[in-house]
């Protein structure tokens, strides 16, 4: 006999046997998920057999179309292990080998349609909803609980599981906000969000909120109509964390919990990886004694002593509107961590990058270097301007004053990371090769650190190192057929205006445009020892000897083999 259950919260039937194939989870909003075999984050669809055998589920129909039963047929050998799961992409690619990724001729819609499982008569649905699931949100699939076997319980699924089983039920909040966005030190904050897929129409949700690093407070958020609610009964939960609970230039971070009438919780954000996740929401009080013309940057950082190793720890930053939460930062750099002021690299949560404003694009990692041992503060921004006015393709560089949990603590420079994401912001194909060079080109595996393309060995540097060297009687030769010559000029043009002093043996990236032309260029790195500084032998980097009329120090052709740096 075939059991028939109705689950009202998503007009949607289940009419299947213990041996029939049913629709278990499905994903209609795939971001950053799993991807299918073209790299595409397409839906998909998760079908399970709950029975006790192996079934081929050839010519059995997926359809999101209610007057077509048979939109999509499973192809036939496309077997499935008794308590086994099979995964198929909803992208319209329409792919049928069953040896092979399985894509339909649809796919999903995110603000709810119809979606079944037909047997091959095209008589019995096993699975269907309605007139349409619930509306799906990103990265949240959608299907049956496990307990442990599946049951007739539907859920958001804030884990997607694709190919096991279902994890992680509960409902969803979303449309979080919160306002103003750049609270004074007399407003509170006010926090909003909607709750979705609480069983009953009820729910409870709660936001715990905390002052820079201070203990944790918990406020009942509420849909009552009052005060800071708006309206009554309209999903949209309220609380307010007080004015009197922080201070001008503090953080303020909170997170939110809704629970159903089951006990199935979720917590936004998820943090399930505390070194990867952003922990918290956030923002900053504003504090209006910082009265600059400069970009300012507010990190906050529990720890500052393992902020100072290479090692590092965890942070939050708030910058121009954006607040970021749970990063990683260290100190960088060669000479300058022995500075009081530090160079430090902040190292971004995939899932919240960092939106790098003059591009549009959101990187992974940036540096704000030091200007410890730099009088004028303004050297490194000036040289990658130059490189950019001179053709040579570089870094974004801008100065920012730095602020540390609420203090003043630096003006220092704003350095964009050499990685894809530069390449890509710069027209360089992202899948090329790049190399830090800690070496005069001289070697293609010590004192290198490759960049990408880490599934290959270093055989195509080494093959460029050993064609330009000044014994090979073919190195002319080689210069033209393996190096971008407009682009390598521009980069020396700019570099010997800026009398740069220390890109000679390291402070230089390489480039291979690998799946193109094949030819390597520069990407300029740390311009530190530039515009009359240098490095003195007995005095170090923290000198004010200027060597702007020193020659060769200052000749455009410094660092070729006549005009050697001072340490040979």
């Amino acid at each position: 006999m075939r059991l028939h259950f109705t689950i009202a919260l998503a007009a949607f039937s289940l009419h299947a046997t213990a041996q029939d194939p049913v629709i278990s989870e499905f994903l209609a909003d795939n971001d950053n998920g799993m991807v299918d075999v073209d790299g595409e984050s397409s839906d998909w669809i998760e079908l399970h057999n709950p029975g006790s055998s192996a079934m081929d589920l050839g010519g059995w129909h997926l359809t999101d179309d209610v007057t077509d039963r048979t939109k999509w047929t499973i192809p036939s050998s496309s077997y499935i292990a008794p308590g086994g799961f099979m995964l198929i992409f909803a992208s319209s690619k329409d792919r049928t080998d069953p040896f092979d990724e399985l894509h339909t001729n649809f796919k999903l819609s995110a603000d709810g349609e119809y979606l079944a499982l037909f047997d091959p008569t095209a008589s019995f649905a096993s699975t269907e909803f309605g007139a349409a699931y619930p509306e799906q949100f990103e990265d949240v699939s959608y299907g049956f609980e496990f307990a442990p076997t599946i049951t007739t319980n539907e859920y958001y699924f804030h884990t997607p599981t694709p190919g096991s089983q279902n994890i992680s039920p509960g409902p969803l909040l979303t449309d979080i906000s919160y306002y103003p966005e750049l609270p004074s030190d007399g407003e509170d904050i006010v926090v909003l969000a909607r709750l979705i897929g609480a069983l009953g129409g009820s729910g409870f949700v709660q936001l715990d909120y905390r002052v820079l690093y201070g203990s944790s407070q918990s406020v009942l958020m509420l849909d009552d109509g009052v005060a800071p609610d708006a309206v009554a009964g309209d999903n949209i939960f309220t609380a307010a964390i007080p004015a009197s609970a922080s201070a001008p230039g503090e953080m303020v971070r909170w997170a939110l919990t809704a629970l159903d009438t089951n006990w199935n919780g979720t917590r936004e954000p998820p943090f399930i990886d505390p070194l990867s996740d952003p922990e918290y929401f956030g923002t900053i009080v504003d504090d209006p004694s910082i009265a600059t013309a400069q970009r300012t940057y507010h990190w906050f950082v529990q720890n500052t002593n393992a902020a100072n190793s290479v090692s590092g720890t965890q942070c939050s930053v708030w910058f121009e509107g954006r607040f970021y939460d749970n990063l990683h930062v260290n100190a960088r750099g060669g000479s300058s961590q022995g500075y009081p002021k530090k160079s430090y690299k902040f190292d971004f949560n995939n899932g919240d990058r960092f939106f790098l404003e003059e591009s549009g694009r959101k990187v992974d990692e940036v540096n704000l270097n030091t200007t410890w041992a730099d009088k004028a503060y303004v050297r490194q921004t000036l040289c990658y301007e130059l490189y950019e006015a001179c053709g040579a393709k570089g870094g974004l560089s801008y100065m920012v004053r730095l602020e540390q949990n609420g203090d003043f603590f630096s003006v220092c420079a704003f350095i964009e990371e050499p990685d894809e994401d530069l390449l890509s912001r710069c027209d360089l194909d992202p899948d090329g090769a790049l190399y830090k060079m800690y070496n005069v080109c001289n070697s293609a595996t010590s004192g290198v650190e490759k960049v990408t393309r880490l599934d290959e060995d270093h055989s195509d540097l080494q093959s460029f190192v050993s064609g330009i060297q000044l014994s090979n009687s073919d190195r002319r030769r080689n210069v033209f057929d393996t190096v971008d010559i407009p682009a390598v000029i521009s980069y020396l043009a700019a570099t010997a205006i800026m009398f740069d002093n220390d890109h000679i043996a390291k402070n230089y990236f390489l480039y291979r445009d690998s799946d193109g032309s094949g030819e390597w260029r520069f990407i300029p790195w740390d311009k530190d020892l530039t515009l009359g500084r240098n490095y003195t032998i007995g005095g170090g980097v923290l000198n004010d000897t200027m060597f702007a009329t020193q020659d060769p120090l200052c000749h455009p052709l410094f660092g070729d083999r006549f005009r050697p740096k001072n340490d040979g």
